[in-house]
């Protein structure tokens, strides 16, 4: 770690280094404290619980309040579309019919998922901050994060992520393209110094895209849960295994990250 680095992860407040800290509460007040101080106020907590992981175990920090709201209602949308569909449903029924519709909007959402080991948390948190202010595309386009605060005794699932990045709802899908391999890009280039941090792992139906950074496209419960009512044909027909079921069948991971990914 660079005399940089650590004065960005610690020096504003000297007594509660990350690793002294005891509880996940400490934590989780730590990291509130460290995304403030290193945003200078722009970007905090959010006021309501974070989705897919529990409140008291996790973050959420709002970077794009107008942005948010879009993506709060697009997944009011999904789950009821897609959480009402019955069991085992037919290439040609009704059913499957509704889910291809729905499968077009959802598939501009994309995460961006970050595996940084747990000592490393604070740090990579710090930097994806730095990044975030000193680049108005990434404010733009960076709708949220979630941080996942871990002890060593209490790893999560390999299939979970630690920091989860959401980008911003595009309409079209060229535009929605576009703004994904930019984020990638970006924060590719941005992160590349801190991929020893790596817990080494990617999460289900994630892309790799190096040691530190995946993709996914559509949610990791909304894949669950259509892998559960389809059966495991039917979800390798729209997520192909060879693709980590992180992109739809038709679209190759060129598609999204380029040659150079």
């Amino acid at each position: 770690m660079s005399d940089s680095d650590h004065t960005r992860v610690s020096n504003f407040e000297v007594l509660d280094q990350w690793g002294d800290l005891t509880t996940l509460t400490d934590r989780r007040f730590y990291l509130r404290r460290l995304v403030r101080v290193a945003s200078v106020n722009e970007v905090r907590a959010a006021d309501f619980h974070p989705g897919g992981f529990d409140h008291h175990t996790s973050n959420l920090f709002n970077v794009n309040e107008t942005a948010l709201n879009d993506l709060i209602d697009y997944q009011c949308d999904v789950l009821e579309k897609v959480w009402t569909l019955p069991d085992n449903i037919g290439f040609h029924s009704p059913e499957w019919q509704i889910l291809q519709k729905a499968i077009i909007p959802m598939s501009r959402e994309f995460k961006i998922h970050l595996q940084p080991s747990e000592e490393h948390i604070p740090l990579v948190v710090s930097r994806l901050v730095d990044l975030i202010m000193a680049d108005r595309f990434l404010q733009q386009s960076i709708v949220c994060f979630k941080c996942k605060v871990i002890f060593q005794s209490q790893e999560p699932k390999l299939d979970r992520a630690i920091i989860i990045v959401y980008l911003a709802l595009l309409e079209k899908r060229q535009e929605a393209r576009i703004m994904c391999r930019q984020v990638l890009t970006k924060l590719k280039a941005g992160l590349a110094e801190y991929e020893y941090c790596s817990n080494g792992s990617v999460p289900i139906y994630n892309y790799p895209v190096s040691d530190l950074i995946s993709l996914i496209q559509i949610g990791t419960d909304t894949k669950f849960h259509l892998a559960k009512i389809l059966g495991d044909k039917k979800f390798n027909r729209l997520f192909p295994a060879k693709f980590h079921h992180a992109l739809l069948m038709d679209e190759k991971p060129e598609y999204y990250l380029g040659k150079d990914f």
